[in-house]
């Protein structure tokens, strides 16, 4: 385990440094490989070659320093357990806040786990250092007796720029394999930038709900139960394909005196925020845990809380958005297993959400 505490101190830092100042970049070949030949890999098409160390690590960039990337093989002692994950994940979280305490960066967006089932681990960080802005993909496989992470970091905060990019990472991760076996197929993330979505599929569209006076981008292809409500719930949509992940939208505007003074109308934004708890509103449902603060800067707040409702297990996570005078909160409730998916959706829908003039 000695071998997988270096790889980690390494990738996870690969950030910080310029891991390959003293060469100038050369252009990828077709193939390359690691480890004396024992792993081969496809280098990313369109990013150049920064440079290869001790013959287990290597980077690549693009141009413009718009975002770089470093693969590493560290071999083991024995093939790679999938419970190897959790501990792997639990020391990245720590690794990275550890680096916010000291100051070294400002995180966005806390590191999560992100469900995929090509890898053995995928976790996902959004960060500030140095002036700049970092989206940045930790992957991670068992390739025979070889630890291989990939370490993709993004320089732009459009998180559909930084999805893209972070493909090309995906897309090399699956190309390593053992040298003298088949090269593996290469898959696409389900829901991923680059999957071609079917042709019956509606494509998300922005919404009016005139008697809330607010405009909203729904999920694509959710199912909606809209109100005549002002305030209060405006909107429930479901998931067509599992009844168990739906997303609510809760808006509250501030009392009417209130919205004459600016100062106020801020304290009065800040006080409905506060005010707001999330709750899961199903017979026998208590909550499994404490609920947590999740660090997002893109929302006056995000929480999170799990629940047991008999023999079912729920993840009810709610972020909320200034809009006009009112605070818009929308709430995922979602099945564990697909929890960061109906997430990630989520909060499409709450960067969505606009007021308007009244």
């Amino acid at each position: 385990m000695r071998r997988t505490t270096s790889l980690l101190s390494i990738c996870l830092l690969a950030w910080l440094c310029n891991v390959c100042a003293a060469q100038e970049p050369t252009t990828s070949s077709a193939t390359d490989t690691l480890l004396e030949g024992k792993l081969v890999y496809t280098p990313p098409p369109g990013w150049q070659l920064l440079g290869k160390f001790e013959d287990r690590r290597v980077g690549y960039g693009l141009s413009e320093g718009r975002a770089h990337l470093t693969l590493l093989a560290t071999p083991q002692q024995n093939t790679i357990p999938d419970e190897l994950a959790p501990k792997l994940a639990a020391r990245i979280r720590q690794t990275i806040l550890q680096e916010q305490q000291r100051g070294n960066l400002e995180l966005v967006l806390e590191p999560r786990v992100e469900p995929d089932a090509r890898f053995l681990l995928r976790v996902h960080d959004r960060y500030r250092a140095q002036g700049k802005f970092g989206d940045r993909l930790q992957l991670f496989r068992g390739v025979g007796r070889n630890l291989v992470s990939v370490t993709v970091v993004v320089l732009t905060e459009n998180e559909q720029q930084a999805a893209q990019i972070h493909e090309a990472a995906e897309t090399l991760m699956q190309t390593v394999h053992l040298a003298g076996t088949k090269p593996p197929v290469i898959r696409p993330r389900p829901g991923s930038v680059s999957t071609s979505a079917p042709a019956s599929a509606p494509a998300a569209q922005s919404i009016v709900l005139r008697e809330a006076k607010l405009r909203i981008t729904p999920p694509a292809g959710w199912t909606a139960q809209l109100t005549a409500n002002t305030s209060g719930l405006i909107a429930t949509w479901s998931d067509p394909h599992e009844p168990g992940n739906l997303i609510t939208l809760v808006y509250r505007p501030v009392p009417e005196q209130a919205k004459a003074d600016s100062r106020l109308r801020d304290l009065a934004i800040e006080e409905l925020a506060r005010g707001e708890k999330p709750s899961l509103q199903i017979e026998g449902a208590q909550p499994a845990g404490q609920t947590q603060t999740i660090a997002d800067k893109r929302f006056l707040r995000k929480l999170r809380t799990e629940y047991a409702a008999q023999e079912s297990k729920f993840v009810l996570t709610m972020r909320q958005v200034r809009a006009g005078d009112g605070v818009a909160s929308i709430t995922s409730i979602a099945l564990p297993d697909k929890a960061d998916e109906i997430d990630a959706v989520a909060d499409g829908v709450a960067l969505s959400v606009r007021a308007l003039l009244r």
